[in-house]
Parts: structure tokens; C-alpha cells; sequence
């Protein structure tokens, strides 16, 4: 039976984290609460839809999240905090090479994919559309930081943060999304405003995290990042030169998709960025062992 120490060491790394959970929660549904209270339920639709897009990415980063972070944990509790630089610079690098190429790819093809996958009355949530997938591409890019706090066992640094986003992030709504409040003029930017505040709380609040990441463990952001940004904005670019009328069915953006990021791909192979072994980890990214696996292999093979 756990002892009165333990229960007080539970509490002491859960009790922030359930705060924070909170105050995220509270913030995350106030933008919809004012957006339809200042604005409409259409606008709220258009929000919703933005959100749904955005939110498929970040099942990439949670996959990746809930593998590195036993990993995490595990070598801290050996004291080994330079292998935890490591994974979160490897697990940032193959979360950069997915991510930037799908948020260019939504950003080029936005009005493609609202009257493909949702249709013509969804038009006008095309800008929420893309400062949310912005905002949903930095957030998975961030998951190997946030994630090693609660590994160093500093919730209550997670705890903090959480708060603070939620206090600026509605504070910003107040702003953002009425057109004005007891006779004081606001920007009165409805669902855009909304996309807006959340974006810019999460710069806010993941410069603090990053900070507090690199402070714990010494952690900072691999500059290859640099090489899969600039591919991807090539690609977009040679996408944007060419004509791509055909896609104009659910099947067709498929096709169109894969040729994005088969051109993605072939670009970083001829920058050297993309290996044998980087087709094999992504052949086996369905797998969660195997990618741990991989991890582990290769901070061995580069001691």
C-alpha cells in the first residue's frame, strides 16, 4: 500500500499537470463560447472545420510524444540528460520532415481541400484553416520539449505554462474576436481572431517552455529543420507553377498529395537529408517499438 511519501510525491507531479489540464481546457472552449456569442454559429462551423484539419496533425506528434517520453524519463532517472538531448533532436528532426511538407501542402491547396473534403459553403473558413494548421505544425514541432519537462519530473514548470497560456489566450479573445465590449472597439476579427490569439499565445508561452527545456537538459532546436523548411517551400513553389486542375476529387488530391511529397522527398535526398535509414524508420513508423528501437540504435552508434 503506498506510503504518506509517496502519495505526497504523486501529488506533487500530477497536481500541476491536472491544473494546467484545466486551464487549457477552460481556454480552449472559451473561443467558441464568444465566437458564437459575438458572431454566429456559422462562424463556429467554420472554426470547428479548421480545428477538425488541424487536429489530424497532431496525431503524428502524440504517437511520437507517447514514445519518447518513457525514454525520456527512463534516462533521467540514470542521470543520463545528454542521451535526452538526443532523442528530442532526433524525434524534432522526423517530425519536421512530416509536418512542413503537410503544412505547406494544406496552405498551397487550402481552397482545394474545403470544397473537396468539406464544400462551397465552408469557403470562408479558409484563413482559419491556415493559421490554425500554422499553429497546429508548431505545436507538434514542440512536443519533444514539452514532453521532457514532466520527464525531469518539473511539472510544475508545465503547470505554469499552462495557466499562463490560458490567461493569455483568453485575455487575447477579448481582443481579438468581439467587434466591441461596452461601447470599447475591438478588433472584431470573429473566427480569424480566434485562430490569431491561439497562435500567438502558443509563440508566447512555448518561448517559456523552450527556455525552460534548454535550462533542464541544454536542449535546442536542430538546424536541419532549416533544409526540410526550404524544401518544402520549393516544392510549394514548383506546385504553384504547375497546373493542377485535376484534383478536383477526393482521390485526385490524394494523388496530387503523394506527388507533393514525392517531390518533397526527391528534393531533400538530393540535399543528402534523406537516407536509406530514414525510409526505413518511416516504413516502420506505424510501429512504436520499432521506432524506439531505431532511436536507441543509432545514440548508441553516435556515443
Amino acid at each position: 500500500m503506498p506510503d504518506k511519501n509517496y502519495l505526497k510525491s504523486y501529488m506533487k507531479f500530477a497536481l500541476p499537470l491536472a491544473i494546467s489540464s484545466s486551464a487549457v481546457i477552460i481556454a480552449a472552449n472559451t473561443d467558441v463560447v464568444m465566437i458564437q456569442w459575438f458572431w454566429s454559429s456559422l462562424d463556429v462551423a467554420d472554426y470547428y472545420a479548421a480545428k477538425r484539419i488541424g487536429m489530424l496533425m497532431t496525431t503524428i506528434g502524440i504517437a511520437i510524444g507517447t514514445t519518447v517520453y518513457p525514454a525520456m524519463s527512463r534516462l533521467h532517472s540514470k542521470g543520463n540528460i545528454e542521451e535526452i538531448r538526443k532523442i528530442a533532436s532526433m524525434a524534432e528532426r522526423y517530425l519536421s520532415m512530416v509536418v512542413f511538407p503537410l503544412m505547406f501542402f494544406i496552405l498551397v491547396f487550402t481552397d482545394k481541400i474545403v470544397l473537396i473534403m468539406l464544400s462551397e459553403a465552408m469557403r470562408s473558413a479558409i484563413p482559419v484553416i491556415r493559421v490554425l494548421t500554422v499553429f497546429y505544425t508548431l505545436t507538434v514541432m514542440n512536443i519533444p520539449y514539452a514532453y521532457q519537462l514532466p520527464a525531469v519530473n518539473r511539472t510544475d514548470i508545465s503547470g505554469k505554462i499552462g495557466v499562463m497560456r490560458a490567461v493569455i489566450n483568453v485575455g487575447l479573445n477579448f481582443i481579438f474576436i468581439p467587434t466591441s465590449i461596452l461601447g470599447i472597439g475591438l478588433l472584431g476579427l470573429g473566427a480569424v481572431g480566434a485562430a490569431l490569439a491561439t497562435l500567438i499565445t502558443f509563440l508566447i508561452t512555448t518561448f517559456n517552455m523552450r527556455l525552460a527545456a534548454y535550462r533542464l537538459t541544454g536542449s535546442i532546436s536542430d538546424k536541419r529543420i532549416l533544409i526540410h523548411i526550404s524544401s518544402a517551400i520549393l516544392t510549394s513553389v514548383v506546385f504553384l507553377l504547375i497546373d493542377t486542375s485535376w484534383a478536383s476529387r477526393w482521390y485526385t488530391l490524394g494523388i496530387l498529395g503523394l506527388a507533393f511529397m514525392g517531390v518533397y522527398i526527391a528534393i531533400l535526398t538530393l540535399m543528402k537529408e534523406f537516407r536509406k535509414e530514414d525510409f526505413d524508420l518511416f516504413f516502420d513508423a506505424f510501429n512504436p517499438k520499432k521506432m524506439l528501437g531505431y532511436m536507441n540504435e543509432e545514440i548508441r552508434e553516435k556515443k
